[in-house]
């Protein structure tokens, strides 16, 4: 019995992109981008205002972690330098080299403590070569802390045993209260106004540092 063979159906056209759909594609791409810039930009621009808190409360958290690892204290030391605040490191060392576990009997200058890292917001660079401040408009600024106070140079140090002390009137004493420092960071337009997410660095008694938005 011969077999009926069927021809084979021809495959559908497919409609292709016309010019005018792709232009009309491009052209709403184009409105979103232009409504949406400044939010993005925004957005992008905040980035640097976490990271300033993130760098900060960072610092504290290597001074306790060191200062339990090495057996020598550490302190954030925040002095109010050339156009903003500026945040060093520094391991207390002993004259042989060896650390020092007290905070209390430093100095902490080079005679006694070594410069571990800094961040200068007033020259926009970090341990003094690299430039990646300059330009970001970051701006932070000592508020007033459970103390009622907002001294701009200020030590906060950890012993080898993990007690903390600070320092803003020459004289060293245990911290009390719900916090020794508040810390604010803000991104400034060009105007030099605050404008986005502003963020504050909150530094406990026992030295460890909390970031929340304001």
């Amino acid at each position: 019995m011969r077999s009926v063979r069927h021809p084979s159906r021809p495959a559908g056209r497919q409609r292709g992109v016309t010019l005018i759909e792709l232009m009309a594609v491009i052209v709403m791409i184009g409105m979103f981008l232009v409504l949406a810039g400044p939010t993005l930009g925004g957005v992008l621009e905040d980035r640097h205002n976490m990271r300033a808190a993130d760098e900060i409360s960072g610092m504290f958290r290597i001074a306790r972690n060191r200062a339990l690892a090495t057996g020598g204290a550490h302190v954030v030391r925040v002095t109010n330098g050339a156009g903003g605040l500026r945040f060093e490191l520094r391991a207390a060392v002993s004259l042989t080299g060896g650390p020092t576990p007290g905070c209390t009997a430093m100095s902490w200058t080079t005679a006694d403590s070594l410069a571990l890292a800094s961040i200068d917001f007033g020259t926009g660079k970090t341990n003094d070569t690299v430039s990646d401040w300059v330009g970001k408009n970051i701006r932070v600024t000592a508020i007033s802390d459970a103390y009622g106070t907002t001294p701009a140079a200020r030590d906060y140090c950890i012993t080898a045993g993990g007690n903390s002390w600070w320092n803003s009137t020459g004289t060293w004493v245990r911290p009390l209260g719900s916090d020794t420092g508040r810390y604010l960071i803000q991104r400034l337009n060009g105007s030099g106004a605050p404008v986005g997410i502003q963020r504050v660095v909150r530094v406990t008694p026992a030295g460890i540092p909390q970031v929340e938005a304001s």
